[in-house]
């Protein structure tokens, strides 16, 4: 494999090229046996479109995360350098992203920046409360310290999700099974019922007249009803992107019969988690 690289030579000049090598890890091997500092290293060789990884499918578990800081803090206290423990974790993480991602971050540390630095670069895997606790680990010598109680943060949060994923698991089971059962009625039972009640002559209650209007519209308008709901997901995806949008999607979630209650008790046990690591950190 060919890869490119950017490099600091030992005078402090740069220097730019390709190399070709077994892999990643040999590349890197062999430009610093040549007194290089890597700053940069990518494959240049593009794969076909069908052996292209859909990144889709490589997802950081949270489980991942708080392994790897758990394996960094016993790295760091067995004396193993940071780059280099990085580095190790790295070639050792089996999904694709994470080791990129792990590796990556070695790469930016070997040329110069923090830990803390190089991790805020990914916020969508490392919080601004992880990073703030690692450069609190950072200026007080004691990483090894903030990475254990970042790892026992991350690993309580992940069992307490987990914990209200269950929770909330068998009321969305029987919300979505009480959907279905309507729409199935609705669609196949009501339309049958019609025509016996219409064949008696009797004047029907409007109870009775609203649900057969009901049944008209979703049989034969029920592709559109599909797209609205569609459209209204979408609107509702693009407004909590924005501060005000998601501050106002959150309130409202918290007025939701049942789940509010549990989101409720979630976010106090969080803020109390985050406030005792945090203070546990140094952070005043």
């Amino acid at each position: 494999m060919k890869f490119n690289y950017l490099a600091r030579t030992e005078k402090g000049g740069s220097q730019s090229g390709t190399i070709e090598a077994a892999n990643r890890s040999a590349a890197l091997d062999v430009l610093q046996d040549r007194g290089l500092l890597v700053l940069k290293l990518e494959s240049s060789e593009r794969a076909p479109f069908f052996a292209k990884e859909i990144k889709i499918f490589q997802r950081v578990k949270r489980r991942s995360v708080f392994i790897f800081f758990r394996q960094l803090a016993i790295l760091i206290d067995a004396d193993v350098s940071l780059v280099q423990s990085l580095r190790i974790l790295g070639e050792q993480e089996d999904n694709p992203r994470f080791k990129e991602v792990i590796l990556e971050t070695a790469d930016k540390i070997d040329g110069g920046a923090s830990f803390s630095k190089a991790l805020s670069n990914y916020p969508k895997l490392f919080s601004s409360f992880a990073v703030n606790l690692v450069k609190t680990g950072e200026v007080s010598g004691g990483l090894k310290e903030s990475l254990e109680y970042l790892a026992d943060h991350l690993e309580k949060e992940y069992y307490l999700i987990s914990k209200v994923r269950g929770a909330m698991t068998y009321p969305a089971f029987i919300l979505g099974a009480f959907v279905i059962a309507g729409i199935l009625v609705m669609v196949m039972v009501i339309p049958n019922l019609t025509s016996v009640l219409m064949e008696s002559g009797q004047e029907l209650p409007w109870s009775t007249k609203l649900v057969i209007f009901s049944s008209d519209v979703l049989r034969n308008y029920g592709w559109l009803l599909f797209l609205l709901l569609v459209g209204f997901g979408v609107f509702i995806w693009k407004y909590n992107q924005g501060e005000e949008g998601k501050a106002q999607i959150d309130a409202l979630k918290l007025k939701i019969p049942i789940f509010g209650k549990i989101l409720k008790k979630t976010y106090l046990a969080r803020l109390a988690e985050n406030l005792s690591v945090l203070i546990k950190g140094g952070v005043s």
